[in-house]
């Protein structure tokens, strides 16, 4: 029997633990033993109450930005797998990628930071084609600014090269290779991690977190789970998991980005990646596929990534002010607009009426500038005027 310590270490904070995959997950190629302790879980389930959702659908909130404080956010369930992969094989820095205002490079540094080991993000402005020629053209703010309190290093590209290249998945990883063998040629001992952690390790975090979910109850109190899709390997590891489990959820990301037939192409990747095709049967390989397991919905991007229109950003505030919940404007409102809309003018698409949204955090963008403009000036006043 376990004695108290024993049970409370394996909650320790940044320390290396034994992790046992749940054994619904037999078919998938990688299996993790070991995770580094980095979210304070399991994150709460509850009611959501936010203004346009039609009366008859029930909407409840996964609250994943509760994950932790600098490591808010979806990121850090990818990171205790990813680092506990980086800290096994004995690297010494990490090399990762994403836009400026990337929640994943601000954890990732931030992780790297208590592992004691350095950071590479290969970055670059998303709001305008000018790629900061030193570090004192860089505005730090946000998840930016936590990257750069986390020592990390931070190296520019060129926003006209990613925004040229056929394949911009392509292009970051390459970016990453060629700047690891740099490092290895140096005598450092890099690891690689992709953007947003979309690896068949990184996906870990949400094989982890549906099983987390399983024991809250939401096979049988949902019909359907909605997220943000970025990367989409947030999504992914809930479908993969959804289908591995025979559960009947029904599992939507909204992309905040990239094209649905883009990341479609990248979840069959992921799927060929992760799943041991020879363990299925011809049925099953055939069903298998990325349009079957999850449903991808664009045309709620707005101005793109790491920007935003006046309407996301009110909704963003009315949520705020009315629920107490702050939403990330590059993910989760872009996301939440999609769902109120789809709701509304196509409610046929959702399973049921009971949806569970997963908060995938960010909260540190709101403090790039662009939500004040979003700030009602009426509620700023004078103590003086106050009694007149």
């Amino acid at each position: 029997k376990e004695t108290g310590y024993e049970a409370m270490a394996k909650h320790v904070f940044n320390t290396l633990q034994p992790y046992r995959a749940p054994a619904w997950t037999e078919l998938l190629k990688y299996k993790p033993n070991k995770r580094l302790v980095l979210c304070m879980s399991p994150t709460p389930i509850h009611r959501w109450n936010i203004p346009g959702v039609p009366e008859d659908f029930q909407l409840f909130i996964k609250r994943d930005d509760l994950t932790g404080s600098t490591l808010t956010g979806n990121k850090a369930r990818k990171l205790e797998f990813l680092f506990a992969d980086v800290l096994e094989r004995g690297c010494d820095c990490v090399v990762t990628s994403g836009g400026f205002q990337s929640n994943h490079c601000r954890a990732a540094a931030l992780v790297a930071a208590q592992c004691g080991m350095e950071a590479h993000l290969m970055t670059f402005p998303m709001k305008n084609s000018a790629t900061p020629q030193d570090s004192s053209a860089v505005e730090y703010c946000g998840n930016l600014l936590l990257s750069g309190l986390a020592g990390a290093n931070i190296v520019l590209l060129s926003l006209d090269k990613y925004k040229a290249a056929a394949n911009h998945f392509q292009f970051l990883e390459d970016c990453i290779a060629s700047y690891s063998q740099e490092l290895s040629k140096r005598g450092k001992k890099p690891y690689i991690i992709p953007p947003g952690g979309a690896s068949p390790v990184g996906e870990w975090g949400y094989i982890s977190a549906f099983d987390e979910m399983i024991q809250q109850g939401i096979l049988d109190q949902f019909d359907d789970i909605v997220v943000a899709g970025g990367t989409i390997s947030t999504a992914f590891g809930l479908a993969i998991s959804n289908y591995l489990t025979g559960s009947k959820l029904k599992v939507h990301a909204f992309t905040v980005n990239h094209s649905a037939d883009i990341l479609y192409a990248q979840v069959d990747k992921l799927l060929s990646e992760s799943v041991l095709d020879e363990r299925l049967s011809k049925a099953k390989v055939s069903e298998l596929t990325a349009r079957n397991l999850l449903h991808i919905i664009e045309g709620y991007a707005g101005l793109k990534y790491d920007m935003s229109t006046d309407e996301e950003l009110a909704m963003l505030t009315n949520i705020a002010s009315t629920t107490g919940v702050v939403l990330d404007p590059n993910y989760g409102i872009k996301a939440v607009h999609g769902m109120i809309s789809e709701m509304s003018k196509n409610p046929a698409q959702f399973k049921g009426k009971r949806v569970l949204f997963i908060h995938t955090g960010g909260v540190f963008t709101v403090f790039d500038g662009r939500v004040l403009r979003s700030l009602p000036k009426e509620k700023i006043s004078k103590y003086e005027d106050f009694f007149h």
